[in-house]
């Protein structure tokens, strides 16, 4: 094991190929056990991205197993986890190019600098554009014929670094303008509109429009006509058919993405109005046309969530169960080390539960959890309740005692274990554990306090759903946490229950919620705030909110001020800021209740100590 690109990880070549078993090593710092390491797959397409279990073995403080890569593969990163314990490089990521016939595979490089901005998701390292920059660059000085096919994606990277952004841009109008003029590479428009705008979106809207308009079966008129497909599929779906028919007869040589994106919506569209015979008829049309692997995992992707949608209701839990194994069969066709088969397997485990097999359900999250790395503690909860429901009690003690010592326990979990261990813990024993968990979440909150901030947060003038003006320095004096969000953004609206109970939870600590809507397109701008307003209102009362303070993000020469005052470029996304008006945190993305909850508490706790 003496070959590889960093010190923690080590493979048994130096340059990894495709279809062939590569040995990989591991020596760091968090070689133990109860270690798991998977290996995150990048992707040549570069609209797909995997991340598979290495089964390994722990000898003399080293993990070691074996993985063959997949033929689609453009490079990978090796990432190491034990529970809320990841090693990462340091930020950099334990990162390994792929070689075809001992150089470089062609794409290694660009590939690895494009897809900079998924690192912090993926594995929690560092977004570093300059670096992004340079591998690209080598990608072209290795294989310059390259470039002009990949010239779009490399402006945006370089739009993404600060002292290039205005280059790039001035560029992109450029490149735009001859689109305009010729036609030529129509396809690219969509991608260079977003470049001149920034997070502009008003400005991208009308750049999309206005080509859209001169070409009217070109890409941008059909990421207009698909603006459109959502809205109308979310506020009336018996209208959503008719206009997915119409997109289909306008654009009949649909790319990949552009199919995939019409299936999932429609998907979606069915499954709220439980049209069964749709949701057959559109999966069939959907397996005629793709019959990639790449295909299977993104049908996985879909049905596990219509599944679970399903599954929340006795009256359609056989086709919940229905659609969960088809995800599993989807998934089985792409790749069973896959993470996400791990999370076909947890919903179907949940189903199974509900309906009496208890055995069959553990056995499927058994499986479920050992591709897993047991971070999520809705997921570790389900775990310990089958365990307990085929009376393995001693196993369901142990886990739950590892996981609340991990700090991946939930109220649930913790309810659980005191109830099962009642009579099998002496107290000497109850009160060691109770230490173990306050030292996780004292390491928890160390790891939080090494991210804090101390930047000042621009004062902003909004109105609120009754048509207030509120300012940011109304609550100096509180701690105030900001949601950026938008009606169209299915993350930012799951999180809404998390936020109610964190709200509850914090209401005597002299804490102000505020709910900024921001990113909202420009047909929902265009047809009225008044029509917005009904939306948010709807959804507010759909999931029985209360006292949400929804604001409305300005729109100051086409950009949403307030967003862009915050640096946001993706949502959810939670700001803290303190008493004084000093920004000490900020976070992105959803991925469980109890961890937004923990997070938001933790933080608060923190900055007013």
């Amino acid at each position: 094991m003496s070959f590889g690109q960093s010190l923690g990880v080590s493979l048994d070549t130096e340059a990894p190929e495709v279809g062939k078993k590569i040995k990989v090593n591991y020596s760091g710092p968090i070689a133990k056990a109860g270690s798991k390491m998977f290996a995150i797959i990048y992707k040549s397409s570069r609209i797909d991205t995997d991340i598979k279990r290495i089964l390994t073995k722990l000898e003399n403080n080293s993990l070691s197993g074996e993985i063959i890569l997949p033929d689609s593969t453009s490079f990978f990163v090796i990432k190491i986890e034990n529970k809320n314990e990841i090693d990462n490089n340091n930020g950099k990521g334990y990162v390994f190019n792929i070689f075809q016939d001992s150089k470089p595979l062609k794409g290694t490089y660009f590939n690895q600098g494009y897809a900079t901005y998924l690192n912090n998701n993926l594995f929690k390292g560092e977004v570093n554009f300059d670096t992004a920059l340079e591998l690209i660059e080598k990608e072209f000085q290795l294989n310059p014929e390259l470039k002009e096919k990949n010239f779009p994606n490399y402006l945006q990277t370089l739009a993404r670094v600060p002292d290039k952004k205005s280059e790039a841009i001035q560029i992109a109008k450029q490149k735009f303008d001859e689109i305009f003029e010729s036609g030529n590479d129509e396809r690219f428009s969509v991608l260079y509109s977003y470049i001149v705008a920034g997070n502009k979106i008003s400005i991208t809207d009308s750049l999309v429009t206005k080509m859209a308009t001169k070409y009217p079966n070109g890409s941008a008129s059909f990421n207009r006509k698909f603006s459109i497909f959502q809205d109308i599929s979310f506020k009336n779906p018996d209208k959503a058919k008719g206009y997915y028919e119409e997109i289909k007869q306008l654009y009949p040589s649909l790319s990949v993405i552009q199919r995939r994106l019409l299936f999932a919506e429609m998907l979606w569209v069915f499954a709220k109005k439980n049209d069964f015979k749709n949701i057959e008829g559109i999966i069939s049309e959907f397996l005629e046309n793709e019959k990639t692997k790449e295909a299977q995992s993104y049908l996985a992707f879909n049905l596990n969530n219509i599944a679970w949608k399903f599954s929340q209701n006795d009256s359609t839990l056989s086709r919940a169960k229905m659609f969960a194994e088809k995800a599993i069969e989807a998934r089985k066709n792409s790749d069973t080390l896959s993470i996400y088969f791990g999370n076909v397997l947890d919903t179907y485990a949940s189903i199974l539960y509900k309906f009496g097999h208890k055995e069959e359900a553990l056995s499927n999250q058994r499986k479920a959890m050992e591709l897993m790395n047991n971070n999520d503690p809705t997921i570790n909860y389900h775990f310990i309740e089958y365990l307990v429901a085929n009376k393995k009690i001693e196993e369901a003690i142990k886990i739950s005692e590892d996981y609340i010592k991990g700090n991946v326990s939930n109220a649930k979990i913790d309810s659980i274990y005191k109830l099962i261990s009642k009579e099998t813990f002496i107290t000497k024993e109850a009160s060691n554990l109770t230490n173990a968990k306050i030292e996780a979440i004292n390491s928890y909150k160390l790891s939080l306090k090494k991210g804090l901030t101390h930047i000042d947060a621009p004062d902003f003038e909004l109105k609120d759903l009754s048509g207030n003006v509120v300012r940011l320095s109304d609550f100096l004096g509180k701690t105030v946490i900001i949601d950026f969000w938008a009606t169209w953004c299915t993350p930012c609206i799951k999180a809404f229950p998390a936020m109610q109970t964190a709200m509850k939870e914090l209401e005597n600590q002299n804490v102000k919620f505020l709910f900024i809507n921001t990113f909202e397109s420009e047909i929902k701008r265009i047809e009225g705030e008044n029509n917005l307003s009904q939306n948010i209102e709807k959804i507010i009362k759909s999931r029985k909110l209360e006292n949400f303070h929804i604001l409305f993000d300005s729109l100051i020469e086409n950009i949403n001020q307030t967003a862009n005052d915050y640096h946001i470029t993706s949502i959810p996304a939670k700001i803290i800021i303190d008493k004084n008006g000093n920004i000490r945190h900020r976070s992105s993305g959803f991925s469980s209740s109890e961890s937004l909850i923990e997070e938001l508490k933790t933080v608060v706790s923190i900055i007013n100590e």
